[in-house]
């Protein structure tokens, strides 16, 4: 997520401080004094043009498009000082950063779980001899997939009678996406197809299988 607020009003708020922050002690970050003098220059140009493009007296189109200019200006300066003097300095702690607003690295990433639940599939049928495999969580009206989910994997067949189980689907797909496109020969229409669906997150650890589904190649 980015550092550098969007909003103007916040954007005005937050240069400020965290600018001011760093001066106060760049000592201590072993920042020379010289190298804040390119950015006040920008900062003091933005300042004064916010001033003016915010006053109800004062506030033109022509002084707007000023104020947006010397934003882009100082805001390329603040990241391009950030970076090279804030972020990965050792001399900085991460409080430092907290305070003047700035992206935490997480040292501790949350581990993706396990997927515990089997999906829930429907059927449609596009086009002669197509069938779409639809998939999401079950009990949930959406269709983002849950944290950590690469994808589903899809087991299934075209069979004479229906499997007992998983293992007689003979086919494998698997998509990222929803939905899951599977196209026929002629020769299968009306022909019986069986399939369950399972998810698959982002290390490779499957959860449980749906029950198994059938539909009729169209």
């Amino acid at each position: 997520m980015d550092y550098i607020p969007r909003k103007e009003k916040n954007f005005y708020e937050w240069q400020g401080p965290s600018v001011d922050y760093a001066r106060t002690n760049a000592d201590r970050f072993g920042i020379s004094a010289g190298t804040f003098t390119p950015l006040l220059a920008k900062r003091t140009d933005y300042e004064s043009k916010y001033a003016v493009s915010e006053n109800p007296e004062t506030r033109t189109s022509a002084h707007i498009l000023a104020r947006k200019e010397a934003r882009v200006a100082y805001a390329g300066a603040l990241r391009s000082f950030f970076k090279a003097h804030i972020l990965y300095n050792e001399a900085v702690t991460d409080e430092d950063r907290r305070i003047m607003g700035l992206n935490v690295p997480d040292v501790h990433p949350t581990p993706v779980p396990r997927p515990t639940k089997e999906p829930e599939a429907t059927v449609s049928t596009p086009s002669p001899a197509t069938l779409e495999i639809h998939f999401r969580d079950k009990d949930e009206t959406g269709h983002a997939k849950a944290y950590g989910i690469h994808g589903a994997e899809v087991m299934w067949g075209v069979l004479e009678t229906a499997p007992v189980d998983w293992s007689e689907l003979p086919r494998s797909s698997f998509a990222t996406h929803s939905p899951l496109r599977l196209t026929f020969s002629g020769y299968d229409r009306g022909k019986t197809v069986y399939f369950a669906v399972r998810w698959e997150n982002n290390r490779g650890e499957k959860g449980p299988w749906s029950e198994i589904l059938s539909a009729i190649v169209p």
